[in-house]
C-alpha cells in the first residue's frame, strides 16, 4: 500500500509540475510476480510512516487499506492478475499496477491460500506391464508340463490334470488383467504437497529478515542513526498503557494458558495471525522461533493466536515442525476482537476481518506496545528493545 501511495504521490508531482510538499516520495514495485510493495520517504530521504493508502481492483471495489510502516514501506500480495489502483492521502490519487506480464507465483508463499497439504500426497507406481512377463511365464509354464506329460505318459492323471489347468487359469488370467490395465490409462499422482516450512524460509530470505546474531547486550547497545533502523515506536492503540485483556485459552495439546497466570514471570508478546491457512501470515512465527533464545533471556514468553482448533495447529506442527513457545487456539476470534485484531461481520455480511497484531505487555499486565497492519510484524530486535526497556536491562546509557 505504501509503495502504492508513493507512486501515486509521484504521479501527482509531475502532473503539478513539483513534488507536493505534504505527499511522500513514492515508488512502487512488484516482487516475486505478485506482491506490490510501496515505498515512502520524505523529502529528506527519511521513511514516511503511517501514510494512509487504499488498493482497489479494476472493478473499483477495495482490495485492501492500510498505512505505511516504520520503514515507509507497505505491501500487499495480489491474489490474481489485473489492473489495480492505489488510492493515496486526501487527494485519492490513482496508480495503475499492471501485474498482467508478471509471472504468477501462486507456490511463493501466497497470502490467504487455501490448504493445499489437507490431502497427504500419494504417488501409485505402475505395475501394469508386470503382469504381462508373469502371465506369460505361467502359461508357457503350464504348457510345457501338459506337452512333457503326455509325451511321456501318454496320458494325464486327475492330479496333473488340477495342476495343469490352475497353472493356465493363473496364466490367462493374468494376460487378461494385464491387457485390461494396459488399455487403461494410469491415474496420475497426486501432486505433492508444498513444504510450509521452506516456503517461509524462502520468504523471509527474500525479504532480507535473518536471524538475529551475537550477545543480546550488543544487540541493544545501537544509538543514534543505527538505533532508528530497528527501534519502532508502538502504534496508537485504545488500549496502550491500559489493563490488557485477559484470557485463557487451550494451546495445541489442549492445555489451557492463562494470561495473568503467566505474567508474574515476566512480559508476554502476544501475536495474532490469521491461522495456518495464510502461509504468508505464519512467516512470523517461524521469524520470532529463531530468536526465541533472545526472548527468554529478557524473562518474556512469546504466544501466538489464531482461530485455528488446536488439533489443526498440532497437525502442522507434525507436518512442518513445533515452535518453542504456545499456540493458542481462539474459537471465533473472541480473543482477537477484545485485542482490536478482528473485528466481527457486518450485518449482512458473511465474515469479519482480522489484521496482524503484535503486543507487548508487562509485568503488571499493562499494554506497552502495539502494532496492527494487513502483514505480518517484521522486527524481533525492535521487541527485544521494548522487552529490555521494561524489564531494566538495557546497556547503561540507553
Amino acid at each position: 500500500m505504501n509503495a502504492l501511495r508513493l507512486c501515486a504521490a509521484a504521479l501527482l508531482a509531475f502532473v503539478a509540475g513539483a513534488a507536493p510538499v505534504d505527499e511522500p516520495t513514492v515508488s512502487v514495485k512488484v516482487r516475486a510476480g505478485n506482491i506490490v510493495e510501496v515505498a515512502t520517504t520524505t523529502e529528506d530521504g527519511k521513511p514516511c510512516v503511517g501514510h494512509a493508502l487504499k488498493l482497489i481492483d479494476a472493478d473499483k471495489k477495495l482490495v485492501a487499506e492500510g498505512h505505511s510502516n516504520s520503514e515507509g514501506r507497505w505491501e500487499w500480495f495480489l491474489p490474481t492478475r489485473g489492473v489495480y489502483k492505489v488510492l493515496v492521502g486526501p487527494t485519492e490519487l490513482p496508480v495503475r499496477v499492471d501485474i498482467r506480464d508478471s509471472v504468477a507465483t501462486t507456490d511463493k508463499l501466497p497470502c490467504c491460500m487455501t490448504n493445499a497439504w489437507d490431502k497427504p500426497a500419494t504417488t501409485t507406481g505402475d505395475y501394469r506391464f508386470l503382469w504381462l512377463p508373469v502371465g506369460l511365464a505361467v502359461c508357457l509354464l503350464g504348457s510345457s508340463g501338459l506337452v512333457y506329460a503326455v509325451r511321456r505318459a501318454g496320458s494325464l492323471n486327475n492330479g496333473q490334470v488340477a495342476f495343469v489347468a490352475v497353472l493356465l487359469a493363473v496364466g490367462v488370467g493374468s494376460l487378461a488383467w494385464a491387457g485390461v490395465k494396459y488399455l487403461k490409462p494410469a491415474a496420475p499422482p497426486t501432486p505433492t504437497a508444498p513444504n510450509l516450512a521452506d516456503q517461509v524460509r524462502e520468504y523471509l530470505s527474500s525479504r532480507e529478515i535473518r536471524p538475529l546474531s551475537g550477545k543480546l547486550d550488543s544487540l541493544l547497545q545501537e544509538t543514534g542513526a543505527n538505533r532508528d533502523k530497528f527501534y519502532r515506536r508502538s502504534q496508537d492503540h485504545p488500549l496502550l498503557d491500559e489493563a490488557a485483556p485477559d484470557f485463557t485459552l487451550n494451546d495445541s495439546q489442549g492445555n489451557p494458558w492463562s494470561l495473568q497466570k503467566r505474567l508474574p514471570k515476566g512480559p508476554v508478546v502476544v501475536i495474532f495471525y490469521y491461522g495456518y491457512y495464510c502461509n504468508h501470515c505464519v512467516s512470523q512465527l517461524f521469524d520470532v522461533n529463531r530468536d526465541i533464545a533472545y526472548f527468554r533471556e529478557l524473562g518474556a514468553e512469546v504466544i501466538a493466536i489464531s482461530a485455528d482448533p488446536a488439533a489443526t495447529t498440532l497437525a502442522r506442527f507434525k507436518e512442518f515442525g513445533a515452535f518453542d513457545y504456545p499456540v493458542l487456539s481462539d474459537p471465533g476470534n473472541a480473543v482477537a476482537e477484545r485485542f482490536g485484531a478482528f473485528t466481527p461481520p457486518e450485518k449482512g455480511a458473511k465474515e469479519g476481518t482480522l489484521v496482524h497484531a503484535t503486543f507487548v505487555i508487562d509485568r503488571e499486565g499493562k499494554m506497552q506496545w502495539a502494532y496492527r497492519g494487513e502483514e505480518p510484524f517484521s522486527g524481533n530486535r525492535a521487541l527485544l528493545f521494548k522487552l529490555a526497556e521494561l524489564e531494566e536491562r538495557l546497556p547503561a546509557g540507553k
